[in-house]
């Protein structure tokens, strides 16, 4: 059974089945919340991040999600925040200091990983490691051993003294922060440091192999001839170079040269040759499939016809997928092909469900569906008073069609035709 450990600090650490997040201690207590049910609702990182970045980039502050998922670890980073993961070819540290937005991290068959606050926050001292399977806890770093202890060790070392000096931090093109090469090391248990404040354990110089020459070819007995323009005689090839094992090769019989009779030479007469005024009779004599009648250009199929609501913010949202409206609309457990769009919209008042309402193509039609939303749902049909719809229940909605959620939040279909 896997257990994550924590090392107790300032900051928030949301820690579900098969998910880590780590947020400053600044975070509201609703958006932490809010963290830990997306969380603890999917796996899927894509609904935590969807909480954390409802407010846009302005003041979005840095933060850590990680998931692992048999192995296979997956993450967003923002900021100083340091992820370490350890896998066959060693330990790597991830930040995203210079990306503007956030870093998507992917590393498969990973061996243990460690998420941790910057390094100019990490606590010093003695760093006492307590279980929490799943819990939103106060921690400086969370880590995570998915093998044995020997094969994934511990991977955050202690912090930096002040004043120390670390090696220059190394940049991937996709402008994450790796951590140094590592360097080796005649301490037992000694560790190399980033500048940027990510410590990466060493594990010990790696032995080099020195290099070998290469054995030189043994010379061949042959006579290389000298190179002149004059084309090579009409001779037989000559013999490949053999290997160095010895063959015995066995004399082939000659092959009779068989005399050209004289009438063969004149084998291309006349009479194979079909001249043009012969095509004419030879048309006559053809079956009169010749004459059927030739299509002309392939006609086009048509475009299939793609359906769009457009929101009262002027937000257009093509239909080629099912799409759920909502205040912090989720997805429960769905293939990736049928992934829906999801649409988040404002509610001051808090007059629209967390997921609300459903608009999906069906062929032609279009279905809008209550999805059991709290204050319900009004559709208007073009010349036709409004009318309430029923909760769960799929209805058509007519090109021009005015669907109402509530506090203001109304999209209507827009015909391509």
């Amino acid at each position: 059974m896997i257990v994550p450990t924590y090392v107790a600090g300032d900051w928030f650490a949301v820690i579900t089945d098969g998910a880590v997040a780590l947020l400053p201690g600044t975070v509201l207590d609703e958006k932490v919340a809010e963290v830990w049910e997306a969380l603890r609702e999917s796996p899927d990182l894509t609904h935590g991040l969807t909480v954390l970045a409802r407010g846009g980039l302005v003041g979005l502050p840095p933060f850590a999600l990680v998931s692992v998922v048999e192995g296979h670890v997956r993450g967003f980073l923002r900021g100083n925040v340091r992820l370490l993961v350890a896998d066959a070819s060693g330990t790597t540290g991830y930040t995203a200091t210079h990306v503007a937005t956030w870093a998507e991290i992917n590393v498969p068959d990973a061996g243990a990983l460690t998420v941790a606050v910057p390094a100019d926050l990490a606590p010093r001292g003695r760093q006492v490691r307590m279980p929490a399977l799943a819990a939103v806890v106060r921690a400086s770093s969370v880590e995570v051993t998915l093998r044995s202890a020997a094969a994934a060790p511990s991977l955050l070392a202690a912090p930096p003294e002040p004043g120390a000096t670390g090696n220059a931090t190394t940049t991937a093109r996709d402008g994450i922060d790796r951590g140094p090469a590592p360097r080796p090391s005649h301490r037992a248990g000694s560790s190399d440091e980033w500048s940027s404040g990510v410590a990466i354990p060493s594990n010990g110089p790696v032995p080099r192999r020195a290099l070998e020459p290469y054995p030189a070819p043994a010379p061949a007995e042959t006579t290389v001839a000298p190179r002149t323009r004059t084309p090579a005689p009409e001779t037989a090839p000559a013999p490949a170079i053999s290997a160095p094992t010895t063959t015995i090769s066995t004399p082939t019989a000659a092959v009779p040269v068989v005399p050209r009779q004289p009438d063969e030479e004149d084998d291309d007469s006349e009479a194979s040759t079909v001249l043009s005024s012969s095509l004419v009779e030879i048309r006559k004599q053809m079956p009169g499939w010749q004459q059927d009648f030739v299509p002309g250009p392939f006609s086009v199929p048509p475009v299939p016809k793609v359906h769009k609501i457009r929101m009262a913010s002027g937000l257009v949202v093509p239909l080629d997928r099912a799409v759920l409206i909502g205040r912090a609309p989720v997805v429960s457990r769905v293939a990736a092909r049928d992934l829906p769009r999801l649409v988040t919209v404002a509610s001051p008042n808090q007059d629209i469900s967390r997921t609300h309402a459903q608009v999906r193509a069906d062929g032609d039609d279009v279905l809008v569906t209550d999805l059991n939303s709290t204050n319900g749902m009004l559709m208007t049909d073009p010349g036709q008073p409004a009318r309430r719809l029923r909760s769960g229940e799929p209805t058509p909605l007519l090109p021009g069609a005015l669907v109402d959620l509530g506090d203001g939040v109304t999209f209507v279909l827009e015909s391509d035709g």
